[in-house]
This record gives structure tokens, C-alpha cells and sequence, in this order.
């Protein structure tokens, strides 16, 4: 295994390193060809890469979803206005009208956010699907309002001030709720996500101003194509394949509506309710938070066999960890560099450590070279020649730095260079910080590299005088694994409590309020609490669905409490 670091001093350099880092991988799948070598590009742009080509091929599923959701409009919107015999050009132009509202939505977000540099990541390629789904709802609504008022003679500016009153706040708590359910999400800890978040939000809210200011304009337009009628013909549900209809229709509501005023389906669905409350929240209890980049990543990307031979075989046996020094380290004292011994001995005492063999530490060839010289140094004395390492050291640790430029100079020692940061004290010449690793094994699950973590975190934290960082490629997944439940939790009930706020303000019935507030908790409840029976892990790509349900839940809920 071959380890690639780089400095991402300045913007330019970290793009020219991800650039570096994508052209291996090409080079990796395109051109290298060797059959006793298999070669395997693994690390974060690599990962970033495949993620956003799985994206991409969200496209061809867009057009199919988007033209089923257009079929769906068309059918609906077409089908009532044949059922009551007001069919007419204009209700061509509303069906296709209700989604492009959506679509002009997610393309100015789109277009917005890459305008002032804000970078889109694979998972905002999922907002069409919500934002489409919210922004037809709230086109019927308004469709429903406009037709209903139709047979009333009102001159358009009344009735379109109308719908907007009956419909208008309904829509504005739908889409306020959920750009605050959004909103919130933008803080959370994993900054993937919280660009989702934000990107969903504004997409959202953007949404909400193109069906105020060009859906309801287009529905005025339509209105010039419609038939000018005094009241509906009740007349035409009397007889043919309306009278079916309507008949058939009925009865399922009166069975329905029979059904759930029955005390005992009451009964049952109130027990039902009590199970289902029950196994979310011992879910929510016992649920487990895992990052498995196996789920994220294509099922046929080559990176799955690399993911999977890092997990299996190389974390099964080399698990490096970088430990930065970055006080100054004076080794011509003895305290304080037995202190440095002793850190040193914690870290590879550890029980998964494979041992001092296996960790890179300056400090101990300079110890080496100092007494020895270098292997050229050790040949001359050898046959009796003598040089500068028999020179007399008058530090009580047997070191200093007198010989750190030789050392760093020698063929034999040079690639420390990278581990080091020198500097002068005048003419006297010292390490300002430095950096060693040590290995562990099997660590080829999180629950092994969470503990490794806290371990290693809680060693440095005892030798804060010599300023010691622990830094890990999985720490900053570990660090989200171990806040993301709590932080879903949070987010849950503060977004909670702001629909209940918005509900309260606009919907004027505490009724309604408590009922939709309790129904909006109950569904969030049971999609984060069943991923556990489910067998699924809480991750950051999750998070994104229970945000997206709330968002649903919040639409529909709200709707129909309003009404």
C-alpha cells in the first residue's frame, strides 16, 4: 500500500491535488494494465467522484418521473374538468402550468447558487423529485379553488384574489414550515448535508414565489378559454358513464367514512397507533449510527472492491494514526524529553498497536545518527577512522540539534524532512513541530475505530503541554457518528416546534393545530425509529430522507388541518 500526501496551502494547490487525485483514478481504470498487479485508487475525491457520477444518472430517471408526474396533471386536471363538462383549451395549459412552476424553481436555485460559487453535491440532485412533488400539490390547491369559484360570475381580479385568500394561506404554511425543516437542517454537523439543506430551502421558497407570481397569472390567462356557464349541469351525472361514476365514488366514501366513525375501528386504530408509537421509539432508543461508504457508492463502482479490501484486509492489518507535536520539544532536556518517551509508550502500549517496529519516528534515527552517524559514518568507523560523531556532547540527554541540517541532508535520512518543521533561535538550529505515526490492527469496524479515537484523543489530552494533536482520515466521520444521533434528535424537535409555531399563527383552531403537530411527530417519529427494524444504520444520507419525509408529512398535514 502506497500513501499520497499533500499541503493544501492555498485554493489552487487543493484543486491541482484533487485534479491529481480523479487522474490517478482514471489512469488506474483506463491504462494500467498488469496481470500480476491489481491497482486500487481509494480517498476522498476519489469518493466524491463516483458519488457524482451515480448522481448523474439520476437524469434519465428525472425525465421518466418528471413525464409520469406531467401525465399524471393531465390526466387529473383533464379528466375532472371532462367529469363536469368544462373541458377546454385553457385546461391544457393549467396541467402543463401546475409543474412548470416546480421546474422554473429547481432551475433558478440551480442557476443561482452556481452563479455566486456554491458548489452542488451529488445529493442535491434528488431536489426535483421534492420540490416537483411539493409545488404540483400546492398547484392543485389553487386549481381546486379556481374551479370551484368559477360558476360564481366573479370578475377575474376578484376571483383570482379569492383563490389566493382560501388557498394562499394553506400554501404559504406548507412551504414556510418546510424551508424552516430545511433551514435547520443547514446547520447540521455533516456539511454535505447541511448544502442539501440549503439548497432544498431556497429551492422551496423559491418555489413558493413562482406559484404566487406565474401560476396564478397562467390560470387568468386559461380563464379566457372557458366556456361562460351560470352553474354546473347537474343534469349530465344522471345518466351514461357519469352516473356511474359519481355513483360508484360515492359509495366508496360513504363506506369510508362509515368506517372509520365505527368505535371500534376507533378502538383498533388507537391500539395500532400505541404499537407503532412503541417499536419507533424503542427504535429511536436502540438505533445504530454507521457511515458505510459501500452504501453510498454505485453497486458496480470499482471503488466497492477497494472499500472492500480497505475494510477487510488493510484496516484488518495497518491502521496509521498521525500525531502532531506542535509545541517545540526540547531533547537536551531530560524531563521534558522522557515525557516525550513516555507519551510515546502510551500510544504504542495501546492494545491493538502493532508495535514500536511499526511506527515512523524521527527522533529515534536522529538518536541513532547522532551516537553513530549515518551508514557511511558507521563503514569509516569501522576501519578506524574517526569524524565528528566522537565529537564530545555536553547535553545531560546525550543529543542535541548540532547535527539536525547533517542528518536531514544525509541519503539515508532525508525523507524525514517531510516530518518536520525547523527553524533558528538565533544560530542555533531546532524542531518548531513535528509529526510520527504509529499502526494498529484490526480495526476493520467503527465500532473498533471509535474506541481507537477516544483513546487516542483522551492520551493527548494528558499532554497538552506540548501542544498534541491526534489527526485520523475516519475522524471527522467519527466525530459526525458520535453527535448524529443527538443531533437528529434536536433537529427533530426544534423543527417540531417551529411548525407548531407556524401552524399556530396561521391556522386559527388549536384543534388543528395540536392534531397536526401530533401527526407531524408521529410520522418523524416512526421513519427515524423503524430504520432500525428495518436494519438500516442513522448516517448523514438518511438524515437527508427523514428531512425530505418531514418535509412531505408537513405538506400534506398542514393541507389538510387548514381545510
Amino acid at each position: 500500500m502506497l500513501l499520497f500526501r499533500g499541503d493544501r496551502t492555498t485554493p489552487r494547490k487543493g484543486e491541482i491535488l484533487s485534479k491529481w487525485e480523479t487522474s490517478v483514478y482514471e489512469f488506474s481504470l483506463a491504462e494500467y494494465k498488469n496481470p500480476l498487479i491489481e491497482m486500487h485508487v481509494f480517498g476522498a475525491e476519489v469518493l466524491d467522484y463516483e458519488m457524482m457520477r451515480d448522481g448523474l444518472r439520476l437524469a434519465p430517471f428525472f425525465g421518466i418521473g418528471f413525464g409520469l408526474m406531467v401525465l399524471f396533471v393531465v390526466i387529473t386536471v383533464n379528466g375532472t374538468a371532462l367529469l363536469y363538462g368544462k373541458f377546454d383549451f385553457g385546461k391544457i395549459l393549467i396541467s402543463f402550468g401546475a409543474t412548470i412552476s416546480s421546474l422554473m424553481a429547481v432551475s433558478t436555485t440551480y442557476g443561482l447558487l452556481s452563479l455566486i460559487g456554491f458548489r452542488l453535491n451529488s445529493i442535491s440532485l434528488v431536489l426535483p423529485f421534492l420540490v416537483c412533488g411539493i409545488g404540483v400539490d400546492d398547484a392543485f390547491l389553487m386549481i381546486h379553488s379556481w374551479q370551484r369559484l368559477s360558476s360564481h360570475r366573479y370578475s377575474i381580479q376578484t376571483r383570482l384574489g379569492l383563490v389566493y385568500e382560501e388557498v394562499g394561506p394553506s400554501i404559504t404554511i406548507t412551504s414556510m414550515t418546510n424551508v424552516i425543516s430545511f433551514g435547520i437542517g443547514t446547520f447540521l454537523p455533516t456539511p454535505e448535508i447541511g448544502r442539501f439543506c440549503m439548497t432544498t430551502a431556497m429551492a422551496i421558497l423559491m418555489d413558493y414565489i413562482f406559484e404566487l407570481t406565474l401560476f396564478g397569472p397562467m390560470l387568468v390567462f386559461a380563464t379566457n378559454f372557458e366556456k361562460p356557464t351560470k352553474d354546473i349541469d347537474h343534469k349530465i351525472f344522471e345518466k351514461g358513464w357519469r352516473k356511474k361514476l359519481v355513483t360508484k365514488a360515492d359509495e366508496l366514501l360513504r363506506k369510508y367514512c362509515k368506517l372509520i366513525s365505527n368505535r371500534l375501528f376507533s378502538i383498533l386504530l388507537l391500539a395500532g397507533t400505541l404499537i407503532y408509537w412503541y417499536f419507533a421509539i424503542s427504535g429511536i432508543l436502540s438505533i445504530q449510527t454507521r457511515l458505510d461508504s459501500a452504501k453510498i457508492l454505485p453497486p458496480d463502482s470499482p471503488m466497492q472492491e477497494s472499500n472492500k479490501i480497505v475494510n477487510e484486509y488493510i484496516w484488518a492489518e495497518y491502521h496509521p494514526v498521525t500525531i502532531i507535536v506542535n509545541n517545540p520539544l526540547d531533547i537536551t532536556n531530560p524531563q521534558k524529553l522522557q515525557r516525550f518517551w513516555d507519551m510515546v509508550d502510551e500510544f504504542e502500549s495501546m492494545e491493538r498497536c502493532k508495535g514500536n517496529i511499526s511506527t515512523l519516528l524521527w527522533l529515534r534515527d536522529y538518536e541513532t545518527y547522532f551516537k553513530k552517524g549515518d551508514m557511511v559514518d558507521a563503514l569509516f568507523n569501522a576501519l578506524g577512522f574517526s569524524g565528528d560523531n566522537e565529537k564530545i556532547n555536553s547535553s545531560s540527554t546525550g543529543i542535541d540539534f548540532s547535527k539536525l541540517d547533517a542528518f536531514l541532508q544525509s541519503p539515508f535520512s532525508q525523507h524525514w524532512n517531510a516530518f518536520l518543521k525547523v527553524s533558528n533561535n538565533g544560530s542555533q538550529r531546532y524542531v518548531k513541530s513535528f509529526w510520527f505515526t504509529v499502526a494498529y490492527q484490526n480495526t476493520s469496524t467503527w465500532d473498533a475505530r471509535i474506541e481507537l479515537m477516544k483513546e487516542w484523543r483522551e492520551i493527548a489530552s494528558r499532554y497538552s503541554d506540548m501542544n498534541v494533536t491526534v489527526f485520523e482520515e475516519n475522524a471527522m466521520f467519527v466525530d459526525q457518528i458520535l453527535s448524529i444521533k443527538n443531533v437528529a434528535i434536536i433537529t427533530g424537535l426544534l423543527t417540531l416546534a417551529c411548525m407548531a409555531i407556524v401552524c399556530a399563527v396561521f391556522i386559527p383552531n388549536i384543534c388543528s393545530v395540536i392534531t397536526a403537530t401530533i401527526a407531524i411527530a408521529s410520522i418523524s417519529m416512526g421513519v427515524l425509529g423503524f430504520y432500525q427494524w428495518w436494519n438500516l444504520d442513522l448516517d448523514p444520507v438518511t438524515m437527508a430522507a427523514i428531512l425530505m419525509s418531514i418535509g412531505l408529512s408537513v405538506d400534506f398535514i398542514v393541507s389538510f388541518n387548514f381545510f
